[in-house]
């Protein structure tokens, strides 16, 4: 489990157009195995005192046998900011039985509109 003191701002960009933060992090993974994407974001908003709803991590990177990883977080100011992200970032975010919940039911949508378009 990711710890809020293993995590070291080396950036931070206030992007007000998009209504968000951007934060380039280090995380000291020191006999630690690699972090999941959620483990991160719990780390990071205890860290930022943030909601946890709010963060994106969009990129998260470390290299073979290193004990640093490397990540590109965005804190947004509200929810309703976070719309922008695309779709493939905000299923990254959710748990496997959400994502696999949520694809079966764009298959769905999918196959009904081709259904109705060969009826035509």
């Amino acid at each position: 489990m990711l710890d809020p003191k293993d995590i070291q701002i080396l950036e931070k960009f206030e992007n007000p157009y998009l209504n968000r933060d951007e934060y380039m992090i280090q995380l000291n993974l020191e006999n630690k195995p690699f972090p999941k994407r959620q483990e991160v974001i719990e780390a990071l908003a205890k860290f930022l005192n943030e909601n946890a709803e709010k963060i994106i991590i969009r990129k998260l990177i470390s290299r073979y046998g290193g004990t640093k990883a490397y990540s590109i977080a965005l804190v947004y100011k509200d929810l309703d900011s976070k719309k922008i992200e695309l779709e493939h970032v905000i299923l990254r975010h959710k748990n496997k039985e959400e994502r696999k919940k949520i694809l079966e039911e764009k298959k769905k949508k999918k196959l009904e509109l081709k259904q109705s378009k060969e009826k035509k």
